[in-house]
């Protein structure tokens, strides 16, 4: 996102209600103030880069841990995730697979349903 200069496109774009973002996985993740806590679940190291970015765009006030307790396979590192944030005072939500969080000016909500 840095390289590409959607880091500072996508806040501009979100301002209006022409857009949409979504983003699966690390992709709603990157909302977040930080990507620190969520390295426990990815290996940004093993991703050839000038520098690791740990800032993320800020976009939302919480960190999210997604696939908690799920049927994927980096369902068990999320609890480490968790973990994580709780260390460290940093404010959170969980998504288990299947569910999204919507903010639709500036109300967050949990919607879809957990799938197996």
């Amino acid at each position: 996102m840095n390289k590409s200069g959607l880091d500072t496109l996508l806040p501009n774009l979100l301002q209006t209600s022409d857009l949409v973002y979504g983003g699966f996985s690390a992709g709603a993740c990157v909302l977040s103030p930080t990507l620190k806590g969520i390295h426990l679940a990815d290996e940004p190291e093993k991703i050839p880069a000038t520098e690791l970015q740990w800032e993320g765009l800020g976009l939302i006030d919480f960190c999210i841990a997604p696939h908690y307790r799920s049927n994927h396979p980096e369902s068990p590192a999320m609890e480490n995730v968790v973990a994580y944030y709780k260390t460290h005072n940093i404010k959170y939500k969980t998504l288990h697979d299947g569910e999204a969080i919507r903010i639709n000016q500036g109300k967050t909500e949990l919607v879809g349903h957990p799938t197996p």
